[in-house]
């Protein structure tokens, strides 16, 4: 279902929503460049498992572009991120995509933090010069990146080798998919069956 968050300062954010909303909801962040759709396949298999499954166009992104406020700064996007997750009611499972992996690293930091149940960072990519265009120091960054508290998966290479995927199109191999699905039931009140 096609749903619109408020994002920082109003900014509507547009999000396609799965599963049930008693369910612990799982915030999908693709990575830059994609749009929420790189998703759709996974929030389906997060809904069958029990689960409310949210992914939403980050600010200048597929359907959130027309509604850009001109920052796309880090700074912005982890609150747009808190911004969402609040509006679920202040918790949430963050599973991120590539450059997306430092906005819920750095959004689930902190004392300022929205509750990040679980992350799950898939093929991350490391820091790079516009996260440090965020303002904060490269230190400020590390010790809150440090300071993660909630358990936290790493999947490298998880795009399947076919190297057939267009521009928005990244498809996320099976096994990926079953170990995130078998990561989120396990730090949460879910069944572990995938």
């Amino acid at each position: 279902m096609a749903v619109i968050f408020s994002g920082r300062g109003g900014m509507p954010l547009a999000a396609d929503l799965e599963g049930r909303w008693q369910g612990p909801p799982v915030v999908l962040l693709h990575s830059q460049g994609q749009s929420r759709r790189v998703w759709r396949h996974t929030l389906k298999r997060l809904a069958a498992q029990g689960f409310l499954a949210i992914a939403y166009d980050a600010r200048g992104c597929g359907d959130s572009v027309e509604a850009v406020d001109e920052d796309l700064s880090l700074t912005a996007q982890m609150s747009d991120l808190r911004h969402v997750i609040d509006q679920l009611g202040g918790h949430a499972v963050v599973v991120a995509h590539g450059t997306s992996a430092m906005v819920a690293q750095y959004g689930a930091a902190g004392s300022r933090a929205t509750s990040t149940e679980a992350l799950v960072l898939i093929d991350p990519s490391p820091p790079s010069a516009a996260l440090f265009r965020s303002g904060l120091s490269r230190e400020e960054i590390e010790r809150a990146v440090a300071s993660v508290s909630a358990p936290t998966l790493v999947w490298a290479k998880a795009n399947p080798p076919s190297g057939g995927n267009k521009p928005g199109q990244a498809r996320l191999s099976r096994s990926a998919i079953d170990a995130m699905l078998q990561f989120v039931c396990a730090h949460t009140k879910m069944s572990t069956a995938v």
